[in-house]
């Protein structure tokens, strides 16, 4: 039994990692296909959000520091306490990175404005190819 839980859990965490990969590939193709179709070159307004990946691995982190507490806390066992101190190293990391999000949501408004203001200015962009005849 212990095996088998072993090799879902495995398989739970590769399938997890690939799905985020995959989702997150997936919306920028998206994003940059309907730019496209509106007739906006893509590769122009590739503007870096500052601070963006600040509370996905933030919450990540979290978890990874809650996890252990909240299993110790149950299990009542205190005696690895290089597992605490791992659980606490990464509860403080997420915590950083959640601030360090919350620090950066001026930057990131600011930047979100500039992209969207450049995308919507008629006159900016290319033409989308004419084919001849037309």
């Amino acid at each position: 039994m212990g095996e088998m839980v072993a090799i879902l859990v495995s398989l739970g965490f590769f399938g997890m990692v690939v799905m985020v990969i995959y989702l997150g590939v997936s919306r920028k193709h998206t994003e940059r296909v309907e730019l496209i179709k509106r007739g906006i070159n893509p590769e122009k307004y590739d503007i870096k959000l500052p601070g963006k990946l600040g509370l996905p691995f933030g919450v990540v982190f979290l978890a990874l520091g809650i996890g252990p507490l909240v299993a110790q806390l149950i299990t009542g066992d205190w005696q690895h306490t290089d597992e605490l101190g791992l659980a606490l190293a990464s509860l403080v990391g997420g915590i950083g990175f959640i601030v360090y999000w919350k620090m950066t949501a001026a930057d990131r408004e600011r930047a979100l404005k500039i992209k969207e203001t450049l995308i919507l200015k008629p006159g900016t962009d290319f033409e989308p190819e004419r084919k001849p005849g037309q």
